[in-house]
């Protein structure tokens, strides 16, 4: 299949949601989930047919940027790469801003444009989906809530984040579990606000229809088969049984998957509830969890990876975070991306080699839990140092007196 055929692909199902709302002020939940409308419109305009494929994304997202709708197709669609762009360059400088606060210009102009090197941001720009926007929203919500202590405006942020996609929720309950309840009421608040406001264009039937077939959307999309489409845990498994590497069927796998996600929140909410760390290494390790609990990750998804992989590859007292980090960064990059392509092209008995995505997520996962057990074992030996000398010191004034 050619790549040009793919470009705008996914933005050609947020039109026709824009269109909807544009067109039916009454509409129901199948004017705006009508999935035969949306696949002839992407025939129309030369995208691949897939039966499986349609706009899954909740109601708010399509009121919300209903605008784009307004403009001729090509030109909406070209707007929202600029806007992807646009987006993704201001996550990439607040991330290296929280987490290198002493990069100059220079250097910062190098970590943005080497950035873009990264598949996971050329498929999301390109087939015009909203991942560089999330990952935009989730920075700006960690730099106002910790740097400007702007709780409220941070809440709105990653309120946006949640009523667009969901899975962004993960990063609320991390919040949570640092016990920021302010921040977590505002968010709540706020998204509450914005399902009101959409509720006004799209009636709250369809806003209860879109929670009772949330689950639906994400099995059927699902159907579109494992690894490469879908580099989670599932997919990687089902890849593999697919090759006849393991037995059983995709439902048998489940316990694994569950299993999966056990240990991963265990070990989350262990490492979110510890010593104070940096805010960083919490922005870090909070972007990972929508991806650590969802048992479908497109390869776009892991555009929110980057924090991680800053964090990481910005390690110079760690070594092996800082391994791990340009590992990761080597996986993640299109050179790697076409030379596996390459490969299991030649030879398909080598398909295992797609599911680097997976393996590049459990690097991240394991480095940045372990950068953050370093910093505050060093934190803890600093602080110790402190309390020593001080006594050391009253110590000696009353030895004097």
């Amino acid at each position: 299949m050619s790549v040009s055929r793919l470009v705008h692909y996914d933005y050609a199902f947020f039109y026709t949601a824009f269109q909807a709302i544009l067109h039916h002020p009454a509409h129901q939940w199948p004017k705006l989930y009508q999935i035969a409308s949306e696949q002839q419109f992407a025939i129309q305009h030369g995208f691949p047919y897939n039966i499986h494929n349609q706009y899954v994304y909740p109601p708010q997202f399509a009121v919300f940027w209903a605008f784009m709708g307004h403009l001729p197709w090509i030109w909406s669609a070209r707007i929202w790469i600029v806007i992807s762009i646009l987006s993704y360059c201001l996550a990439v400088y607040l991330t290296l801003k929280m987490m290198l606060p002493h990069l100059r210009w220079p250097n910062l102009f190098f970590w943005i444009a080497a950035s873009f090197l990264l598949t996971p941001v050329q498929i999301d720009i390109a087939a015009g989906n909203v991942n560089s926007i999330l990952l935009t929203c989730l920075a700006l919500a960690f730099y106002f809530h910790y740097y400007r202590k702007k709780t409220w405006i941070a809440a709105l942020f990653l309120a946006l984040t949640i009523v667009w996609k969901v899975t962004p929720a993960a990063v609320l309950l991390y919040f949570l579990l640092q016990k920021q309840w302010r921040l977590g009421a505002y968010t709540l608040l706020f998204s509450l606000l914005l399902t009101i406001w959409s509720s006004f264009y799209v009636g709250w039937s369809t806003l209860l229809h879109y929670v009772g077939e949330f689950v639906t959307f994400g099995q059927n999309s699902m159907k579109n088969g494992p690894a490469p489409y879908n580099q989670s845990i599932l997919g990687v498994l089902a890849d593999l049984a697919k090759h006849h590497w393991l037995s059983g069927n995709l439902q048998s796998l489940y316990p694994f998957y569950y299993l999966f996600v056990l240990t991963s929140a265990v070990l989350i909410v262990h490492f979110a509830r510890q010593l104070p760390v940096s805010h960083s290494s919490h922005f870090a390790l909070s972007s990972l969890t929508p991806l650590l609990f969802s048992p479908l990750i497109e390869e776009m998804h892991l555009i929110f990876a980057l924090p991680a992989l800053i964090l990481v590859v910005s390690q110079k007292k760690y070594k092996i975070a800082a391994i791990g980090g340009w590992s990761s960064a080597v996986l993640l990059s299109l050179p790697t991306t076409f030379l596996l392509n390459t490969l299991t092209r030649d030879w398909p008995s080598l398909f295992f080699m797609h599911t680097q995505m997976f393996w590049t997520l459990m690097i991240l996962f394991t480095v940045t839990l372990i950068t953050m057990r370093q910093r505050n074992m060093l934190n803890f030996s600093q602080n110790h140092r402190f309390v020593k000398t001080d006594l050391s010191m009253n110590t000696r004034r009353t030895n004097r007196l």
